[in-house]
């Protein structure tokens, strides 16, 4: 059976006055998708945040040289970092605080997922997060696993961050792999959203099936809801979801028919 990633994203900013500082990307032909939230006190952190997540999905999966994934984490980071700004990029005219704060960067938490063997018996997950955007990985209406952070109460004001200065070190990413299969429901979300889909789960709502189906007025009704309520954050929101389904078929006649076993 071959998989076909069907993926939808849904977002809203702090206030209806502010630019988001999240950003995504996803490219369904090579099977990459990204989240990343901007720092909201550094830096050009919204262009950082989205310089992150189009390097993630636009470059080979990082690959160690006997170092393990954080290696290759790191030396896909560096590649990243060169192609944002240069150091010292900064105009001559730009008032002093404004070239203080580009020299100390901009920062952003990430999580980058890759599907593999989509097409084979043993398709997989790998993701690399670092601070507290999430992924969520649902089967059958129930979370198999959440990483960075499995635990609402978990979530705190100081993520560990990407930065962009190049040379800095490397923070040591979360690598999660695990397998996959047809209708499989992945989320990617930004803190305030991951710590609130997990609160409302481990209370016993029924989150996971709602999802599956939420479109975009329903996402800002959940929102404004949670809101409302106090448990979820006023912050940039971003979610994407991603299901997994069944490639269509091919039938006789040229017609296409839902997807089974191969």
């Amino acid at each position: 059976m071959t998989l076909v990633p069907v993926v939808h994203a849904f977002g809203l900013a702090r206030t209806a006055a502010d630019a988001s500082e999240d950003a995504y990307a996803v490219d369904v032909d090579v099977a990459r998708f990204a989240l990343a939230d901007g720092a909201s006190s550094a830096w050009r952190a919204g262009d950082w945040a989205a310089a992150l997540v189009a390097s993630w999905v636009s470059t080979p999966r990082p690959r160690a040289r006997g170092g393990g994934p954080a290696e290759g984490f790191a030396r896909w980071l560096e590649g990243a970092r060169k192609a944002f700004v240069p150091e010292g990029a900064a105009p001559a005219d730009q008032a002093w605080f404004a070239t203080a704060a580009a020299e100390r960067g901009a920062h952003a938490t990430f999580v980058g997922l890759e599907l593999t063997g989509l097409g084979g018996r043993r398709p997989r997950l790998r993701a690399f997060a670092v601070g507290d955007s999430c992924l969520l990985h649902v089967r059958a209406d129930r979370l198999e696993l959440a990483t960075p952070i499995d635990d609402p109460a978990a979530f705190g004001s100081h993520p560990q961050l990407v930065s962009s200065l190049s040379g800095s070190p490397a923070p040591a990413p979360v690598v999660t792999e695990t397998a996959v299969q047809a209708d499989d429901l992945l989320l990617l979300a930004s803190d305030a959203l991951a710590a609130f889909l997990l609160r409302l789960a481990a209370d016993g709502d029924a989150v996971w099936p709602a999802l599956r189906r939420i479109d975009t007025a329903g996402f800002a009704r959940l929102a404004g809801e949670g809101i409302a309520s106090g448990l979820l954050e006023r912050d940039d929101l971003t979610l994407v979801r991603i299901v997994l389904a069944p490639a269509p078929v091919a039938a006789p006649g040229g017609s296409t028919s839902p997807g089974g076993s191969a």
